[in-house]
């Protein structure tokens, strides 16, 4: 029976390991998926006004594209009415970005969707004309925004003063 009791304590005690490994495992797995994904950058909320020859900018995009070591992903926003904002869950990443500016007729678009960048310049949008906007505010950029958090988490204020001139 001393052979019997050692092989029963044996099959508990490797029942015990197995109930334990397998909690942890469900533990790990629980949390892990439960989590959100921590970004390794700081958004930056931003509001603010678009003017072509000083009457407000309606239906555009603004576009911020990382520039040099500011990371995170490219962002648009509608301009509606000369007026664009972005809460910090979908806002730029702080650092330097080149701004473009684009007019729009119509159509939707994720503030994040950076595939979604690159498909205007493979197959053009319905809805999207080219803007008559000189270049130097789209394809051709010379915009640019230096975004840092403020110290009461207010949105930073943009202001883009655009002629049809180009100058």
């Amino acid at each position: 029976m001393l052979a019997g009791d050692v092989a029963g304590e044996r099959v508990t005690g490797l029942r015990a390991k197995t109930t334990r490994s397998l909690l942890a495992v469900l533990l790990l797995t629980y949390t892990g998926c439960s989590a959100e994904p921590q970004e390794s950058f700081t958004r930056v909320p931003i509001e603010g006004t678009v003017t072509l020859d000083q009457v407000p900018l309606d239906e555009a995009i603004i576009r911020f594209i990382p520039t040099g070591q500011t990371p995170g992903p490219k962002t648009m926003f509608p301009i509606h009415e000369g007026k664009f904002a972005a809460a910090t869950e979908q806002a730029p990443a702080a650092g330097r970005h080149r701004v473009e500016i684009e007019r729009v007729v119509e159509g939707e678009f994720a503030h994040d969707d950076e595939q979604a960048l690159l498909r205007p310049r493979v197959k053009p949008r319905t809805g999207h004309l080219p803007a008559k906007l000189p270049e130097k505010y789209h394809n051709k950029s010379v915009l640019t925004a230096e975004l840092s958090p403020t110290a009461d988490g207010s949105p930073q204020t943009l202001e883009f003063s655009l002629s049809s001139s180009g100058r």
